[in-house]
C-alpha cells in the first residue's frame, strides 16, 4: 500500500461508516414513522371505540327514558280502569238499590191496596 492511499482509505471508511450511520438512522426514523402510524391507528380506535360506547349509552338512557314514559302511561291507564271500574260497580249497586226500593214500593203498594180491599 501507498502512503497516498492512506488518505483515500480513511476517506473511504469515513463515508463507509457515515453511509451506515444515514441507514441506521434512516432505519430509526422509519421505526418510529411506523409506531407514530400504529400509536394514532390504536388512538383513532380508542376515540372510535369510546364513542361507540357514548353513543350505546345514549341510546341506552334514551330507552329507559321511553320505558319510564310507559310505565307511567300504564299506571294512568290501570289507574282509570279501575276508576272506571269502581264507577260502575257504583252504578250497579245505585242501580240494584233503586230497584230494590222500587220493588218495596210496589210491595207496599200491593199491601195497601190488599188492606183496601
Amino acid at each position: 500500500m501507498m502512503p497516498q492511499d492512506a488518505p483515500i482509505n480513511s476517506d473511504l471508511f469515513r463515508t463507509a461508516l457515515q453511509h451506515e450511520r444515514s441507514e441506521r438512522l434512516g432505519e430509526m426514523v422509519d421505526e418510529s414513522l411506523r409506531t407514530a402510524a400504529r400509536h394514532r391507528e390504536e388512538r383513532a380506535k380508542r376515540d372510535r371505540i369510546e364513542r361507540e360506547a357514548e353513543e350505546r349509552e345514549e341510546r341506552l338512557q334514551h330507552f329507559r327514558e321511553l320505558e319510564h314514559e310507559d310505565a307511567q302511561r300504564l299506571a294512568e291507564r290501570r289507574r282509570l280502569e279501575e276508576e272506571a271500574r269502581v264507577e260502575r260497580e257504583n252504578e250497579r249497586e245505585l242501580g240494584e238499590r233503586a230497584q230494590r226500593e222500587a220493588d218495596a214500593r210496589k210491595a207496599e203498594a200491593m199491601r195497601a191496596h190488599e188492606w183496601e180491599a
